[in-house]
């Protein structure tokens, strides 16, 4: 009984041996790309540990795929890229990793890639804005209108418009006609893609405050509108989310504490195609509110065509005094009809203001305004362009007004300045 025990145990080691044998690397593989989850799981970076999974077995396309996506992650498309490349090649790749793939190309500034993948899933992507402007714009200039529903298609999906809309049949045609660049729309429509070229910004920081807006300049010019002393008018904590629109959700255009509105079609309001993001200020590398009015069709009728940013909600006290503060400019010879939107009544707070276009130069608005309301009154601060052009939108303050002396209500002020004094 004992030698047939020792037997036993010695067949188990030598079988185990040998599991060990053939299977030591996948094993150690699986525990690292393990721990790599993890690690991803916590947001921290697991680049290092994937790239030692793939010395075990560096053909393995799921190690290769979670590789390239940490790799980008991280910020780095191009070696993303490169990782992905072995990839494309394979047969019958899941939807997921082309996806992910087309992603990469799109960042990497390899739009050629991007399109062979969209087009290998029979654009059965679900692609962004900013994907759908890489490549739109790669097929204009290389003036490859072969596949015009190809572009037809892109071009919806970067500026939100349904693709068998007359409005998106009008700007194709105009982007795609020899006279493009006699054609304001078709104009608009190119500048467009161009600048939503550019890829999301990435920033986090917490956001800059022009000097000229300081919370000690407001407060003087605020004591100055009201007739009081300067030392009887301080200005109360912020009360906006990223009013310098330096944050930006990951991968789109859209900055954190705001949202997209389109007012825009339907049996209630004028057809029209606009576009709203953050873009990029070169001589500063700061980054701005951007919205583009393309196309707007009147029809006498219905309300308006609209777009732009809602702030999350903002609760206003009763019987307090607010002033909201931001940076603006219209593009050169254009009126986009921008307006600020804060509730429904202006006999109760504000209303909606409209602000004259700055034909390219940067403006101030301050607005003064009480909450006249018998209760707390709770708000949602909308930035807006009505017509077509492009209105830009800096440095947005909203703050309680405290007074050592404060003055009977009185309805909302409103001024448009080139500079405090």
């Amino acid at each position: 009984m004992l030698k047939l025990s020792i037997v036993r145990i010695l067949i188990s080691v030598v079988l185990v041996a040998a599991l060990l044998l053939f299977y030591w690397r996948p094993l150690i593989t699986l525990v690292i790309r393990n721990a790599a989850q993890l690690t991803a799981l916590h947001d921290n970076d697991n680049v290092l540990m994937l790239k030692k999974a793939l010395q075990f077995q560096p053909n393995n396309r799921h190690i290769i795929w979670q590789w390239s996506m940490a790799l980008a992650k991280r910020g780095d498309y191009f070696a993303a890229y490169d990782a992905f490349n072995s990839l494309l090649a394979e047969p019958n790749l899941p939807l997921v990793m082309i996806y992910d793939a087309l992603r990469i190309a799109v960042y990497a500034e390899q739009p050629d890639q991007a399109l062979k993948l969209y087009q290998q899933a029979n654009y059965l992507l679900p692609i962004t804005a900013f994907e759908a402007s890489m490549m739109a714009n790669y097929l204009l200039e290389q003036n490859d209108f072969e596949d015009l529903e190809l572009l037809q298609t892109l071009l919806c999906h970067a500026i939100h418009i349904a693709y068998d809309s007359p409005i998106c049949n009008e700007i194709v045609a105009n982007l795609t006609d020899t006279r493009a660049n006699e054609n304001d729309l078709a104009k608009a429509a190119a500048e467009t893609l161009r600048w939503r070229r550019a890829p999301p910004p990435n920033h986090t920081t917490s956001g800059h405050t022009a000097t000229d807006l300081s919370s000690i300049s407001l407060a003087t010019h605020v004591a100055k509108v009201l007739n009081l002393h300067p030392d009887h008018v301080t200005l109360g904590d912020e009360l906006l989310v990223n009013g310098s629109f330096e944050k930006v959700l990951p991968l789109t255009y859209l900055p954190t504490g705001w949202r997209e509105g389109q007012w825009v079609g339907g049996k209630l309001r004028d057809p029209g195609a606009f576009i709203v993001g953050t873009d990029i200020i070169t001589s500063t590398d700061n980054f701005t509110l951007r919205i583009d009015g393309l196309y707007i069709e009147r029809t006498g009728t219905n309300e308006p065509a609209r777009a732009g940013v809602i702030h999350d909600q903002v609760t206003l006290k009763t019987g307090a005094l607010y002033l909201l503060s931001l940076l603006y400019r219209t593009a050169p010879g254009h009126d986009p009809q921008v307006r600020i939107y804060l509730n429904d009544r202006v006999s109760v707070f504000a209303g909606e203001q409209i602000l004259p276009p700055t034909n390219g130069t940067w403006s101030k608005c301050l607005l003064l305004a009480w909450n006249r309301n018998n209760s707390d009154l709770p708000i949602h601060l909308h930035l807006r362009i009505f017509a077509t052009g492009t209105a830009w939108f800096d440095n947005v303050s909203l703050r309680e007004v405290q007074l050592y002396r404060s003055p009977d209500p009185t309805e909302p002020i409103l001024q448009v300045l080139s500079s405090l004094y």
